[in-house]
């Protein structure tokens, strides 16, 4: 079992050329894969098996990006389900005082060789912090699975 504190990971990324917009700005899912490849790695270090994303919530973009930049995305640990996980990422611009440039929650599934869905370990949530943000993320959960997400729903 890990301590939430002990599940945060951080990568960095440098924004060339060809991950531009059409406005020479970042694009939007270039970062957006930037985070999903941040949140498969803090999910595997915490589960000890690959993950697969399975939904994406709040994620927002805060500010621009530009060739050049050095993006830094920290990713940690709020909630462990059964298979899945739920964790919080932001993207930041270290040289531009961490200017935070887009945050989300990724809710990535451990899978086995076989493509199944396995189990992950628990979180140790050591401070009231820790466990606000753990209760937010179980309420985020729920929430989704009230939505409707059925294949029927648009016809």
């Amino acid at each position: 079992m890990f301590t939430k504190k002990e599940t945060e990971r951080k990568m960095n990324f440098c924004v060339i050329k060809s991950m531009l917009n059409d406005f020479g700005l970042l694009h939007g899912g270039e970062l957006f894969k930037m985070m999903d490849t941040v949140a498969g790695y803090c999910s595997k270090d915490f589960s000890g098996f690959p993950s697969l994303t399975k939904s994406v919530n709040n994620f927002t973009f805060l500010e621009p990006a530009y060739e050049g930049d050095k993006i830094r995305i920290t990713g940690i640990i709020d909630y462990p389900g059964r298979t899945s996980m739920e964790v919080y990422l932001k993207a930041e611009v270290p040289e531009k005082d961490n200017a935070m440039i887009a945050s989300g929650y990724f809710t990535m599934v451990a899978i086995d060789r076989d493509m199944k869905a396995t189990e992950v370990p628990k979180l140790i949530l050591e401070s009231e912090e820790d466990r606000m943000y753990n209760r937010q993320a179980i309420q985020r959960r729920n929430i989704n699975k009230s939505i409707d997400m059925s294949k029927e729903r648009i016809k």
